[in-house]
């Protein structure tokens, strides 16, 4: 069996230092008990000389089943390409009302600010 591990709790999960963990993905369950699991998750040494397997302790609570995970992905897909769109509507709108230092590149919220600024009103998402 295996489980993913939720975005928010990652985190959460602390280890030495010098490791950087894989945390994406689904990772083999060790054990299990009534409240939590016991995952193997890979990893490398923090230079990149040694590849690391750690096991991580996360709540049932905060593990996805592979459904689960998938679902979580495509939400966050969305969330990111619909945040984008919206920037770039930002930005169009800036060049159409004349404002200065509107870009590509820029946060949204750098964008509203500018919008803001000069008097205009932000379009609503």
């Amino acid at each position: 069996m295996e489980r993913a591990i939720k975005t928010w709790f990652m985190g959460k999960i602390t280890v030495e230092t010098y490791i950087f963990l894989h945390l994406d993905g689904m990772h083999p369950v060790v054990r299990e008990t009534e409240k939590a699991y016991l995952l193997e998750v890979e990893g490398c040494t923090v230079d990149g000389e040694r590849d690391v397997t750690k096991n991580v302790w996360v709540p049932k609570s905060c593990s996805l089943t592979e459904e689960e995970y998938r679902e979580e992905q495509e939400r966050e897909d969305k969330a990111f390409k619909d945040g984008r769109k919206y920037n770039e509507r930002l930005v169009e709108f800036c060049k159409e009302n004349g404002v200065k230092g509107a870009r590509i590149g820029l946060r949204t919220k750098t964008l509203i600010r500018k919008i803001e600024e000069a008097g205009l009103e932000a379009p609503a998402r």
